[in-house]
């Protein structure tokens, strides 16, 4: 009886999940090759214009104190170029909450729509006129990710060869960027792979339980599988198929689908598995992260990384000895 539950529940529960994961596997495979288009350091060092450490007055703690900001962590401060001129960005999540100009000391505080005409032109190297331009107040499929939920309203300028840039309304930074050939990509790769479609994804909760549970009930079929062939199995071959002993009391497809099952199964459960870890759904094992309402992939998480448990936490105090202008001048290759 307790076998007939268990190739029932095995039967019917992969019918119900095998759509999902045959989307699973091939997009797995997709993921060594493409991921979700982003903005990474290295698109911002490629599309930025080179620093002149000669237009580098301040320091990063004096810029701090131009905007009354007393207390900082180094993480928290970027030396950038915009609208042509050297700026701190100061302050956490995409863009920072400051934007300090390195030369003068003057804070920007209003992103006019010149300055993200020029900022999206520089980036593509192509005029804004032959651009399309749409507010993005709602969410995308290139603007489901966590980190951009809270940057609205977004700029998103699309040019006829397929680049599309999206800039931060209030930071005036390219927050995503995307061609014809990086949207394809995501969706043999990212898109299936972590179920990134927009209905679902634009609902967080409900896409992380959607995935937790899908996960984890794809586990438990495979566990149950597993058990089901470790239990069919004679290694004393006590059965019989067309007149010879055999160790599988199966033919055909259902005997390839234990064996394959057997070899394959562990491999399953290790990969289903981890995929629900990767969730984080045991909260409470983990020290609590803070309130926030960025999504899954927010930028700000106060957990200790092991870099501060090997150095320690890195202070302002760490850098009163650099000057940015002589670290530049250091490298001028960058």
């Amino acid at each position: 009886m307790i076998l007939r539950v268990l190739i029932f529940l095995h039967r019917w529960v992969g019918i119900a999940l095998c759509l999902l994961f045959l989307l699973w596997f091939p997009s797995g495979i997709g993921m060594m090759y493409w991921t979700f288009p982003a903005v990474s350091n290295s698109d911002r060092l490629d599309h930025s214009p080179k620093l002149n450490p000669s237009m580098i007055m301040l320091s990063p703690t004096e810029a701090a104190g131009k905007v009354g900001v007393q207390e900082i962590s180094p993480d928290e401060i970027r030396l950038n170029t915009f609208d042509g001129r050297p700026v701190y960005r100061l302050g956490g999540g995409r863009g920072g909450s400051h934007i300090v100009y390195a030369d003068t000391g003057e804070e920007q505080t209003e992103v006019s729509s010149e300055m993200r005409h020029r900022i999206a032109a520089a980036w593509t190297g192509q005029p804004t006129d032959q651009a399309s331009l749409e507010s993005v107040q709602e969410v995308d499929q290139w603007t489901v990710s966590g980190r951009l939920r809270n940057l609205r309203p977004l700029y998103k300028y699309s040019w006829p060869d397929g680049q599309q840039v999206y800039i931060a309304g209030h930071s005036g930074e390219v927050v995503q960027y995307t061609t014809f050939g990086t949207r394809l990509a995501a969706h043999v790769s990212a898109i299936p792979h972590w179920v990134y479609y927009t209905p679902l994804r634009k609902n967080q909760r409900a896409w992380v339980r959607f995935v937790v549970w899908t996960s984890g009930i794809g586990t438990i079929s495979a566990i149950i599988g597993i058990v089901i062939g470790a239990w069919m199995y004679s290694p004393k071959r006590k059965y019989r198929l067309a007149g010879k002993p055999t160790g599988i009391p199966y033919r055909g497809q259902k005997r390839w689908h234990t064996i394959l099952g057997l070899i394959f199964g562990i491999a399953t459960v290790t990969w289903t598995f981890s995929g629900m870890l990767s969730m984080d759904p045991f909260p409470s094992l983990q020290s609590p992260p803070p309130a926030q309402s960025g999504g899954d992939d927010s930028d700000t998480d106060s957990r200790p990384s092991v870099a501060d448990g090997l150095r320690g936490r890195v202070a302002m105090a760490d850098f009163e000895s650099v000057d940015p202008r002589g670290l530049l001048a250091r490298v001028p290759s960058l």
